[in-house]
C-alpha cells in the first residue's frame, strides 16, 4: 500500500477521524470541545452504562458505517480505554480502519501480567464491560503461555496501523507495557505525567502533526 501526498488545497474529506473516550479520562465538555477542535466524531463509549461490550461495539460499528456510507476512510484516536475500544474493534473488522492513535490506551491489557492489583485490577471489577474487552484482547494478542501472538500482530498489521502516545511510567492508571507493549513500532513518548493531563496535552499538541500528515495522505 503506498500513498501520495496531496497539495495543501487538497480535500481532506476522505478521512473520518473518531475519538473513542476512556473511562476516567477527560469529562464530556472537555473531551467534546477537543473533538471538535480536531474535527473529530467522539463516540460516547459510555463505560459506566450496563451494557455488554458486545452491544458497545455494534454501537461503534453503526457509526462506523455511517461514515463509509460518504466514503470516508476511518481513523480512531482512542483515549484510555479507547484504545482497547479501537483494538478490539479492528480485531473484529480488519481493512476497515486505517490508523488507530492510542493515547495512553489499553491496547494489550494482558491480564494475567497486569490484573493483579492497582487501578485495571479495580476497572475489571466494576466494569464487566471492560472486564470483557480486557479479557478479548488478552486472548487474541497472547498465546497460552503468555507469550505475544506474533501471527495475529502481522495478520492485523498492527504495527504498520498503531500508533502509540504515552507518558510513561508516571502514569497512575494504566501500566506502560499495556499503553506501549512491545510489538509496538510507531510509539511517542510524551514525558512523565497524570494520566488525564497527560492526555489533553497528547489531543491538544502531540497529535496535530500526526493528523495533519495522514489527512493529506490517500492510500492506493
Amino acid at each position: 500500500m503506498t500513498e501520495d501526498v496531496a497539495g495543501p488545497e487538497s480535500d481532506h474529506s476522505h478521512v473520518a477521524l473518531i475519538l473513542l473516550r476512556g473511562v476516567e479520562d477527560l469529562p464530556d465538555n472537555v473531551s467534546g470541545w477537543i473533538a471538535g477542535s480536531l474535527d473529530a466524531t467522539p463516540f460516547n463509549s459510555d463505560w459506566k452504562n450496563p451494557e455488554n461490550f458486545d452491544q458497545k461495539l455494534r454501537r461503534l460499528n453503526d457509526l462506523v458505517d455511517q461514515e463509509k456510507v460518504s466514503g470516508k476512510e476511518i481513523i480512531f484516536i482512542g483515549v484510555s480505554a479507547g484504545g482497547g475500544l479501537g483494538m478490539t474493534y479492528i480485531l473484529a473488522h480488519p481493512d476497515i480502519v486505517r490508523h488507530l492513535f492510542s493515547l495512553n490506551g489499553l491496547i494489550d491489557p494482558n491480564l494475567p501480567v497486569n490484573a493483579g492489583g492497582g487501578h485495571m485490577a479495580d476497572l475489571c471489577r466494576d466494569n464487566p464491560s471492560f472486564k470483557e474487552m480486557c479479557d478479548l484482547l488478552t486472548g487474541k494478542l497472547h498465546l497460552p503461555d503468555g507469550e505475544v501472538n506474533d501471527a495475529v500482530i502481522e495478520r492485523f498489521r498492527l504495527k504498520e496501523i498503531v500508533s502509540t502516545y504515552s507518558s510513561g511510567p508516571g502514569d497512575e492508571i494504566v501500566p506502560w507495557s499495556v499503553s506501549e507493549p512491545s510489538w509496538v513500532i510507531k510509539k511517542h513518548r510524551v514525558g512523565p505525567g497524570k494520566h488525564a493531563i497527560s492526555i489533553a496535552r497528547m489531543l491538544v499538541l502531540d497529535l496535530r502533526e500526526q493528523l495533519d500528515q495522514l489527512k493529506k495522505a490517500r492510500f492506493d
